[in-house]
């Protein structure tokens, strides 16, 4: 973050509204501006007054950066303005000169003051904190594999319609206190899979061509590391997800049959597709969802490096995502 020189406050006066943390004797009021900066304020005779602290350079100049030969100076008048609005309990005057200027700090210390005169207070919020939510995902994906090589010019070329299959998934959310819970952080664990099966001719005439088969088949088992924002359009809440993906396979299948016929030598012979396989795939995805009550129907794309641990050829998945989600709370 960028300081400026100067201690001095560049204050305005506006209306807004301000989040009531205590309401008694003694009041506590917060603000979260439109620079995300936290504000406090208490009530005098007059109106609020705000509790000042701010964090400056003690230098010359214009704007720098910290620890560019500059001093970080600290304006914490706020201490002395709650020492007399505190007056009347004085076993709290070491509590306010440790105090920070944060909501948990300031909380506490209210919450200490009416412990100290406990006639008085009328309102107490709920302290923030980080709360969870459990969702259960079902769905289909649509799944599509893109191979790149020089060197296996077969599978290249080969046609694989995409996989259509039927995805599961549980996830665990935590949601961020802060700017009215927009913003979570989820784990999600799920079940997809893929199958793909294609043919390649390579004719000459009736009496010498080759026929191969390709299948190649994978179920991962995933684990999917998500950032969710959401915001509420009257009885709707629509969330963005914008993650990692990271999937364990099982069930593999990767195997080519050629059927060669050369005038009258006929062989069939099975080999894998791919020399060298990658177990562990990883990839980025990103979608949106719409909630209603405890339903949402939500869209995602993920795109994962693949099936292939081979330098010789590379193959990238695209997987399609539509989705149902209930959540629990």
């Amino acid at each position: 973050m960028n300081l400026k020189v100067g201690g001095d406050l560049d204050l305005k006066q506006d209306t807004t509204f301000l989040k009531a943390l205590f309401i008694g004797e003694k009041s506590l009021f917060f603000l979260l501006d439109k620079n995300k900066k936290e504000q406090f304020y208490i009530p005098i005779d007059t109106g609020y007054d705000l509790l000042i602290y701010k964090r400056y350079l003690k230098n010359t100049g214009q704007e720098m950066r910290p620890g560019e030969g500059s001093q970080i100076i600290e304006n914490a008048r706020y201490k002395g303005q709650l020492l007399n609005y505190m007056k009347d309990c004085n076993s709290i005057v070491p509590m306010i000169s440790k105090t920070a200027y944060t909501q948990k700090d300031l909380f506490t210390l209210f919450d200490s003051y009416y412990k100290c005169v406990p006639s008085g207070i009328k309102y107490k919020s709920t302290q923030e904190k980080v709360s969870t939510k459990y969702s259960i995902l079902a769905g289909m994906s649509m799944t599509t594999m893109n191979f790149k090589s020089d060197m296996y010019k077969v599978l290249r070329q080969t046609e694989f319609s995409p996989s259509y299959n039927l995805y599961v998934g549980f996830r665990f959310d935590f949601i961020f206190p802060r700017n009215f819970n927009k913003w979570s952080a989820g784990i999600e664990l799920g079940n997809s899979s893929y199958k793909f099966n294609g043919i390649h001719n390579e004719y000459e005439s009736a009496q010498v061509y080759t026929i191969t088969e390709t299948n190649i088949s994978a179920s991962y088992l995933k684990i999917n590391s998500i950032l969710n924002y959401s915001e509420f359009f009257g009885k709707y809440k629509a969330t963005w997800d914008l993650g990692y993906s990271y999937g364990r396979a099982y069930n593999l299948t990767n195997l080519q049959t050629k059927e060669t016929k050369i005038y009258t030598t006929e062989r069939t012979e099975s080999i894998p597709a791919i020399n060298e396989i990658r177990r562990f795939e990883q990839g980025l995805l990103f979608g949106m969802s719409l909630k209603y009550s405890f339903f949402s129907v939500g869209l995602r794309y993920e795109g994962g490096n693949g099936f292939s641990n081979s330098s010789n050829i590379g193959t990238r998945t695209n997987r399609f995502y539509g989705l149902l989600i209930f959540t629990f709370k």
